[in-house]
């Protein structure tokens, strides 16, 4: 989801960043504090796309201020959203059997993957509804606009935040066309990670229009298939046992391990990489739209939008 127009804000674009970023820390806050009875799935989703935001904007400002300054408040913030990460992925895996239950291409498939879903939820039973905030996550937030107040040397300038944009975007180009060299679903996993920093990038250095609205738009929808990818590796690597199975809830792993035993984990696994090729093909359309495409446009674009901003 997009935030909101930061309407009436005047001056620099960094003032822009600071009443964003403090919209995110205020929401993101009150999650926490009101989450004695623990924190629903939308809550936890809620509070690891505010950790991704908040970590794109200090990976906007590293290479105007380096990584000295930048990366202590990107890796607490990386920290902090993995205290979520075990609860989360029993969640993903949940859902996305039940996307294979409703739209795979086979009845068996079908049959399997609800079976799947079904005891999962069934095992985790009111684990599948909250998960509790750890004390880094409960700290994280608090520390951001202090942080941002005390960089060196001031507030950074369009250069700055040109700059830490357009090492983004380079970042995801080359690790997308190595990925679409050597087939790898892990450097996709890590192009995502850079599509994801540079779209809130541009949600929070500016606002979105004419050129950077269609490629804010773009890589939205890129890192809504990658987002897809990466659940489906993620679902293989758990129905093949091993460490990603094991990192699940104690439950959901026990489950799991008792459903391999004595059901046709092969077929399931078929079906998983049936569906990631077709992902894989509307991916790699999606990623040369986005970035086979010249440099000079996007760039004078951006630098455009940053001064009038």
């Amino acid at each position: 989801m997009s935030l909101p127009a930061a309407a009436g804000i005047e001056g620099s674009p960094w003032l822009q960043v600071e009443v964003r970023v403090g919209g995110i820390v205020a929401h993101a806050q009150t999650l926490i504090d009101v989450s004695t009875a623990g924190l629903r799935p939308a809550d936890v989703h809620a509070l690891r796309v505010a950790c991704k935001r908040l970590r794109a904007l200090w990976r906007m400002l590293e290479p105007g201020f380096g990584p000295g300054v930048t990366r202590p408040a990107e890796r607490a913030l990386r920290d902090a959203a993995r205290e979520l990460a075990g609860q989360r992925q029993a969640w993903v895996l949940v859902k996305s059997l039940e996307s294979l239950q409703h739209k795979a291409d086979r009845r068996q498939d079908r049959v399997l993957a609800a079976d799947l879903a079904g005891r999962l939820t069934e095992a985790l039973g009111a684990e599948a509804a909250v998960a509790t905030p750890g004390p880094l996550l409960r700290g994280v937030f608090g520390q951001q606009l202090p942080a941002l107040a005390a960089l060196p040397g001031g507030p950074p300038s369009v250069e700055d935040l040109l700059a830490g944009i357009l090492h983004g975007a380079q970042r995801a180009r080359k690790l997308g066309r190595r990925a679409g060299r050597r087939g790898e679903a892990v450097l996709w996993h890590r192009c995502r990670r850079w599509v994801k920093y540079e779209h809130y990038q541009l949600e929070l250095a500016l606002r979105p229009n004419g050129v950077l609205r269609q490629r804010h738009r773009r890589l939205e929808r890129l890192g809504v298939l990658l987002g897809r990818h990466q659940d489906g590796y993620d679902l293989e690597r758990q129905l093949g046992g091993g460490e990603m199975a094991a990192s699940l809830p104690a439950p959901a792993a026990s489950a799991l391990a008792a459903w391999r035993a004595h059901r046709d984990t092969g077929r399931l696994l078929k079906c998983v990489r049936r569906r990631q090729q077709r992902l894989l093909r509307r991916i790699e359309k999606s990623f040369e739209v986005l970035y086979d495409g010249g440099r000079g446009g996007f760039e004078a674009a951006l630098r455009a939008a940053l001064i009038r901003t």
